[in-house]
């Protein structure tokens, strides 16, 4: 099997190297005597040829016996032998292994054991037995299933349902008619005098601008309707909307409202009173944000398995309490923490990058992000029983038993560094685990699992087993990609299958289904 490298520019320290239909980068370090190490990459790749992890055909058996040639340039190669561990040769014909610097390797250990001044990089040099540089890689030491009671609820389990003023169910119900009870006249009748009384306080500096005539309640409609009109209909520019021209979109927004009757409300929009001294840094979206906040608990009863998660409220100015999040559908805003079911934001509440929410209670024993769950979940209803689904951005184990301990089911996703979290379910990356390994264990009643699935997944629940009845389901799963962690061990599940009917834990199912109501959301608001 020849394999070569593409040398990249004089400039750069790796080079890209094509095997097997996969591209991996591979970098080339020397050291002051002159010597070569190949990286990281290729030494694992050759292990698992050699370790026969990788399915092979008699074709490909009889290539591994040859040698792998890696040529980074004209004068310099580095030779892999089959079978033979690793060499380095580099351009003067030097041949050096780190391990003949740093020997000794625990035989017991799952992680590699640097002794000497420097330690060994994974794979460069000969290692001192078959595999990646000498380094042992092993199982993870089997666990005695848990035993672990989850938690029973009080009250049986209940589908959410609107709960609409009585007259709205006898007729027919219009976007109208929910619009109206969200934002009363009452409301919008705040919002116009607060506008009014920021004009007042600011005025116009300049005599050339159209003079400011009072803002009513029947304007303040319309420029609500043309900002919705505005999400439906993408426009580039909010002034093509009083475009008059025929060879581009003719809105006929003018019968309505003039452009710049329209700058001037957005100008001077203003929810709270300008005079009243703001609390806290989120009070000028007040009294509007309790208002709409008490009206979505009053309208829907939110079924058992709710979740908690972050939106962002998009805004590209300057303010110091607004994130960055660039992975994010929206990279920039204000962030907001909701409670959601199914896509209904039943309650949130605001953070600030740089300034907590005195709102919050801080409980002793939990963090801040532990707090703000609290916050939203203890205003659920108590006639009900609830659990409540979250990712590893807030999931803990003090959390978890103190939401236990108060009445509430928990589940979520959660982070190695957790506190707390059982060092016999951190998936080392030197270790080997088979597909669908399932290994748990009890701390302070809530149980920790460790599960293999394309990669290591870990997880907290207090409402989940992993042993007894009814802790796995079957489901329909899609053959992983090829570049996945952990591919060779799924094919040899999937074949050359792209789907397959496969028994996953309970609480990866459940996790699956009810950790989207806030993503839902976001693409409802969206």
């Amino acid at each position: 099997m020849s394999t070569r490298v593409n040398p990249g520019s004089s400039s750069s320290n790796s080079s890209q190297i094509s095997l097997s239909d996969s591209r991996y980068v591979i970098s080339f370090e020397r050291n002051n005597h002159g010597e070569i190490f190949i990286d990281d990459m290729l030494a694992e790749m050759i292990e698992n040829v050699y370790a026969g992890d990788v399915s092979t055909d008699e074709e490909m058996e009889a290539e591994i016996e040859q040698e792998i040639h890696v040529i980074q340039s004209d004068t310099e190669e580095i030779t892999v032998k089959g079978k033979g561990g690793v060499s380095n040769r580099g351009r003067k014909g030097k041949y050096k292994s780190r391990g003949e610097e740093n020997e000794g390797i625990h035989e017991s250990s799952s992680k590699r054991v640097r002794h000497g001044n420097r330690g060994r990089g994974r794979g460069r040099g000969k290692g001192q037995e078959r595999g990646n540089a000498g380094i042992v890689l092993q199982q993870t030491a089997s666990l005695p299933p848990p035993t672990f009671e989850p938690m029973q609820k009080c009250q049986p389990a209940h589908r959410g349902y609107a709960t609409l003023p009585h007259e709205m169910l006898l007729g027919t119900v219009t976007p109208l008619a929910i619009f109206q009870l969200f934002f009363t006249d009452n409301q919008l009748q705040t919002i116009v005098e607060n506008t009014n009384k920021y004009e007042q306080m600011k005025g116009f500096s300049d005599s050339d601008r159209r003079p400011w005539s009072p803002l009513t309640l029947k304007e303040l409609k319309i420029w609500i309707a043309l900002v919705i009109y505005m999400g439906v209909h993408k426009i580039y520019a909010v002034e093509d909307l009083w475009n008059n021209n025929e060879r581009k979109p003719i809105h006929n927004i003018k019968d309505f409202m003039t452009l710049v009757r329209f700058q001037q409300i957005k100008h001077f929009f203003h929810i709270s009173s300008p005079s009243e001294t703001q609390s806290f840094w989120y009070s000028k979206v007040e009294p509007l944000a309790s208002h709409l906040r008490n009206m979505f608990k009053k309208l829907y009863m939110p079924g058992t398995n709710v979740s908690v998660d972050e939106m962002i409220a998009r805004f590209s100015g300057r303010s110091i309490h607004t994130v960055r999040m660039k992975n994010k559908p929206t990279p920039e805003g204000y962030k907001i923490v909701s409670l959601c079911d199914a896509g209904y934001t039943w309650t949130f509440t605001f953070t600030s990058r740089i300034e907590k929410n005195r709102e919050i209670e801080q409980i002793a024993g939990l963090t801040e992000t532990g707090c703000l769950v609290w916050h939203l979940v203890r205003q659920l209803p108590d006639t009900k029983s609830y659990d409540v689904y979250m990712d590893n951005y807030f999931s803990s184990i003090a959390l978890f038993k103190y939401m236990r301990d108060n009445g509430y089911g928990a589940c979520g996703t959660v982070r190695l560094n957790s506190a707390k979290f059982p060092a016999e379910l951190k998936h080392g990356k030197y270790q080997r685990l088979d597909w669908n390994t399932l290994l748990g264990k009890v701390v302070e009643n809530v149980l920790a699992i460790l599960w293999i699935d394309n990669g290591p997944v870990t997880m907290l629940t207090t409402i989940h087993n992993v042993c007894g009845d009814d802790w796995n389901v079957a489901r329909e799963r899609r053959r992983p990609r090829e570049t996945s962690t952990n591919a060779n061990t799924v094919r040899r599940v999937f074949g050359n299958l792209s789907k397959k009917s496969l028994q996953i834990p309970k609480i990866i199912d459940d996790y699956n289904h009810y950790m989207g109501g806030v993503d839902i959301a976001d693409q409802l608001r969206g």
